[in-house]
């Protein structure tokens, strides 16, 4: 289908209300809310925006034609540092700051709005081209008044509970935004950096010698705010002698440290890390930073390891998580001389102004000119960035707040087993990342976000605080709650009287989307609470899948989803990241733009869904080709189909029904109750695969072949109807486009979606039919196989097939299904011969090549050559196969295993009486007869044309050249035609025989011969012979 038709069926459902009325159609239906996981509002959408979005819709489609009354409101994630820097680089904004003092914070938002706005627009017609069903009419969008008021129920219910607090913390910090950012959001990518070894000289106690702790960096810029060395107690550690001086490090990182000193190393003694716990020691940057006062040992059993390093660890406890949890127990000063842009503070001296990310060279090249530089290296290691800039961050300490999700942890994980996983394994995962859970950090120092709802009051001495989960308790009606409006409301603190002033922070924008399954519905929807199901990517298991849960939980005790589908990323067909940068990213335009929606659809459906996706244009070819195909089975029915006599009450009735339509009716309800299974398992992509299979496979390929000749449709008609019912969901436009063309007026609905979605007739399934048909495939297969060994085009009949075997399935085949064999393989006889034996030829003990494998020594890796050995090799693979034979349902497998290695010895499965003959005596013995073991037996097909067959060949290659003519002329079945036919006397007293048999086929009134002649004249090579012929139209 082209993309013009896709918006012919777009403006059909628009003109028709066809969403609204098949809402309607199943409102009093058991609800289904799917609630959709909101994308950023940044950009046009990208194959996985499109995929993940697909996916939601086979199930709004399905769960609709299920008869349930589905509720799925369109949502966008609005606020944050993904629109703020987006809006930053429009406006030219280099730092932070310039939001305040260049733009103004009020024009900032208002812009920020605005491009949220643009994008939703756009996005919102994209997934409508799509095909996707949403009400994206009245999306829920993050930004708006009713969704902030619900988001601040959830916070103040947090701090109604004792679940908020405000403490000083490090966190990490990024210096291009200059804002916190929580434990979850980071995103980790492998760097090189500095890798340095270290010397921090001993001032207590006093040492003969010079004597340093030996530390081990990759951060030299924190050196500046270094307040102590951390040692484990558990760790023995030496003290040796390098030159004039003696260096304590970890017994076991010796060899490290060797590695990287050139001087030898002389072990003087051995220590306990307790002994070190007096030690202090001189900053290594004193006179540069004013760190003069000496500086402590401090134990560590929980940071210190010999893993990597020395065994010592710098302690910084402003710029690290660990290093801040022995501050604070030991009482350590949290130093930080760094400002929210990233640059040193007056507190480090001439290191003042200097970004921490550019100085480590300079630090490092200080250190050697102080001569306590060990050594330089490089690490490769992975490092924390900022999820939306990318800029590496850094650990600063801030006084932030926190909802405490420690303290409902073990709720949180109960919970977790409610729900339905799939994958199960995405359950698995969920799991062990709650597990580590940290508090969630949810203030942020920005702008574009729902204000925090706390208001502080100003008094030293009280510091009460107000938290508001309405805007009636915010007392003041405000068309906008954003900032910088918010921030000009005051309260008066009842404790004090003092005044109160909003804290001006925004919520973490996680913190957003988390309530998004109660904000997302409308006032008096909320009998659709909690969502059935929800559907993202494998990325939201550290995302929006937690802060649903961790949001439920607080505000209402409970996970707000009960199922809940994963997928994976779109990547490269090599399986690599799609990026601009590397030149391997595909921009949806490119697709959309070449391929039809339905085509983007049936690729990416089909992938497994928690897999990543490897987009390849093979695969889009491919699916635009099988579209075509399914159109032309529509067209075909279109052709020929004739409505049975007496309206739609009229019923087939039929006597001794062919096999090949129980087979297909079979067919059709078992993919009915088997697509049914796979939906509700979330195996969707199976249930694609089996759906295209059936279309392609069973009835384009092989029932529609088998049915060719017949006059009444009708059955191909319904079956192709039960089967764009199952494709509805996965390709809409397709299978509304058949519908509308095929049986809207018969079937009375304005949709196929008005449909209800089929339920499977399990009395017509019979798997024992299926099977048989299954293997009258395979065989037929075999047969037109050996056709091309033996040259034979499928168009010429032949004789017959004979297959040798004894066993059930066969026989059974070729009682039930042995026309479906003639007819696919165009051959007038199918016979089982039970009476001969299948053996294994003697030939199989002179070939080495499929025993090759088997004369490798398994020690020495090499060729055995020794002949006695391989002799007995030989045999006992022999005798293994040979006892395979045996084995009734194994006799035909035609490989074996011996010692671990595969062996292929279907060549040599024969009939008894030419096991011991040459290939020279087989082909005398065999005749015309050309042959090919398979698991149902060999199969002997008689590839000799005798003169009768030979003109019943001759006569469907003329049929076939006069049906393409019929073609050219845009002749209709039945336009009458008369046909003049000119060729050797030979060939044309063939034709003259024979001509009778193809009349009604080609719909002829006569044959003339003699004088080709006609309003179409063409010549053909058929049978190396010219043979010219015209036909003519008779009115």
């Amino acid at each position: 289908m082209s993309s013009e038709n896709e918006n012919k069926i777009l403006e059909f459902w628009k003109e028709n209300s066809i969403y609204q009325k098949a809402k309607e159609k199943r409102k009093n239906g058991q609800k289904f809310y799917l609630c959709d996981g909101p994308p950023f509002a940044t950009g046009g959408i990208h194959i996985g925006t499109a995929w993940n979005k697909a996916l939601k819709d086979v199930y709004i489609k399905y769960k609709m034609m299920q008869g349930y009354d589905v509720y799925v409101r369109a949502g966008y994630d609005t606020h944050g540092l993904p629109i703020e820097t987006k809006v930053e680089k429009e406006l030219g904004v280099k730092d932070k700051k310039e939001i305040e003092t260049k733009i103004g914070i009020d024009k900032f938002v208002k812009r920020c709005k605005e491009q949220c706005e643009e994008y939703i627009n756009l996005m919102n017609q994209q997934f409508i081209s799509l095909g996707v069903w949403m009400d994206f009419d009245d999306p829920y969008i993050t930004y708006k008044n009713d969704y902030i008021e619900k988001s601040w129920k959830t916070f103040k219910k947090a701090y109604e509970k004792g679940l908020l607090y405000n403490d000083l913390h490090v966190n990490p910090h990024c210096p291009r935004c200059q804002t916190t950012m929580a434990n979850y959001e980071l995103e980790y990518h492998d760097m090189v950096d500095p890798a340095i070894f270290v010397k921090f000289r001993i001032v207590e106690p006093k040492t003969d010698n010079p004597t340093y702790l030996v530390i081990w960096t990759t951060t030299p810029w924190t050196l500046v705010s270094n307040v102590a060395v951390m040692a484990n107690p558990l760790i023995k550690y030496l003290v040796a002698k390098v030159g004039e001086e003696e260096w304590i490090f970890a017994k076991d990182r010796l060899h490290a440290i060797e590695e990287v000193v050139d001087e030898p190393i002389i072990v003087l003694k051995e220590i306990s890390g307790k002994d070190l716990v007096s030690y202090h020691y001189q900053h290594p940057l004193a006179e540069e930073t004013g760190r003069i006062k000496s500086q402590p040992v401090v134990m560590s059993e929980e940071f210190v390891t010999t893993e990597d390093g020395s065994g010592l660890v710098h302690c910084a406890p402003g710029h690290g998580p660990e290093d801040f949890t022995i501050g604070k127990r030991y009482g350590l000063e949290i130093f930080s001389p760094v400002g929210p842009d990233g640059r040193y503070t007056d507190e480090a001296g001439e290191y003042k102004g200097k970004s921490v990310l550019e100085v480590n060279d300079e630090i490092i090249e200080k250190l050697n000119d102080k001569g306590l530089l060990v050594h330089a290296g490089k690490v490769k290691h992975s490092y924390p960035c900022c999820w939306r800039c990318k800029t590496k961050l850094i650990y600063l300490p801030s006084k932030q707040w926190f909802i405490k999700v420690t303290g409902v942890k073990d709720k949180m994980l109960s919970e977790l087993a409610k729900v339905h996983w799939m994958p199960d394994f995405a359950g698995k995962w969920m799991s062990n990342f709650v597990q580590d859970v940290k508090d969630w950090c949810i203030s942020r120092q920005r702008y574009w976000g729902i204000p925090l709802p706390i208001w502080k009051c100003e008094n030293p001495e009280c510091n009460e605080i107000k938290v508001i989960g309405s805007a009636e308790e915010l007392g003041v009606k405000l068309n906008d709650y954003h900032r910088p409006e918010i921030d000009k409301i005051e309260f008066t603190c009842k404790k004090c009287g003092g005044k109160m002033k909003r804290v001006p922070d925004v919520l973490d924008v996680w913190f957003d989307s988390g309530n998004a399954i109660w904000a997302g519905l409308r006032d008096g929807e909320e009998k659709y609470y909690p969502a059935d199901m929800i559907l993202e990517g494998k990325d939201q298991i550290r995302g929006w899948f937690y802060s649903l849960l961790g949001s439920g939980v607080v505000l209402n005790n409970e996970i707000p989803y009960q199922s809940l589908l994963m997928h994976g990323y779109v990547v490269d067909d090599k399986g690599n990241a799609m990026h601009k940068s590397l030149g391997n990213y595909v921009p949806w335009e490119d697709v959309i733009s070449k391929y039809p929606a339905d085509a983007v659809r049936l690729m990416a459906l089909s992938n497994t869904t928690w897999d990543d996706l490897k987009f390849n244009w093979n695969e889009m070819n491919e699916a635009k080709n099988e579209l075509m195909i399914i159109n032309n089975i529509a067209t075909y029915i279109e052709r020929f189909y004739k409505p049975a006599k007496g309206g739609k009450e009229a019923k087939r009735e039929m006597v001794n029904e062919p096999v090949e339509d129980l087979w297909i009716k079979s067919r059709i309800n078992s993919l009915i109750k088997e697509a049914t299974e796979h939906l509700e398992n979330g195996e969707s992509f199976i249930a694609l695969r089996k759906i295209r299979s059936f279309l392609i496979q069973d009835l384009s390929r092989f029932y529609m072949k088998l049915i060719k000749k017949r006059e009444d449709i009708t059955l191909l008609y319904d079956v192709f109807f039960q089967a764009m019912l199952l494709s509805g969901p996965f390709i809409p436009f397709t299978a509304e486009r058949i519908y509308q063309q095929l049986y809207a007026k018969e079937k009375k609905e304005k949709s196929i979606f008005m449909h209800s979605w089929p339920k499977a007739d399990e009395r017509v399934i019979d798997k024992k039919l299926e099977n048989e048909v299954k293997i009258a495939s395979e065989l037929s297969e075999v047969c037109n196989s050996l056709r091309v060994k033996g040259n034979v085009k499928l168009r010429w009949p032949l004789e017959e097939v004979v297959i040798v075997s004894k066993t059930i399935e066969t026989a059974e085949t070729i009682k039930h299904a042995d026309k479906i064999i003639r007819m696919l393989s165009n051959i007038k006889t199918v016979r089982l011969d039970d009476k001969r034996k299948i053996v294994l030829s003697k030939e199989i003990e002179k070939d080495d090549e499929i025993f090759k494998p088997l004369f490798i020594d398994e020690k020495t890796r090499e060729e055995i050559k020794d002949e006695k050995q391989k002799e007995k090799i030989r045999k006992e693979a022999v005798k293994k196969i040979t006892e395979q034979m045996a084995n009734e349902s194994m006799f035909l497998k035609g490989s074996v295993e011996v010692n671990g290695k595969l062996i292929d010895y279907s060549k040599y499965i024969t009939i008894e009486g030419l096991e011991n003959l040459s290939e020279e005596e087989k082909k005398k013995q065999m005749q015309d007869y050309l042959s090919q073991p398979t698991p149902y037996g060999i199969v002997l097909l008689k590839t000799k044309v005798n003169d009768e067959l030979r003109a019943e060949g001759i006569m469907s290659e003329v049929r076939r050249r006069i049906q393409a003519m019929r073609k050219e002329l845009n002749l209709i079945e039945k336009d009458k035609i008369e046909v003049y036919i000119k060729a050797s006397d030979e060939m044309q007293e063939l034709i003259k025989k024979y001509h009778s048999s193809i009349l009604g086929e080609v719909n002829a009134a006569k044959f003339n011969f003699g004088e080709a002649k006609g309003k179409l004249k063409k010549t053909w090579d058929i049978e190396e012979e010219k043979v010219t012929i015209g036909i003519e139209q008779i009115h």
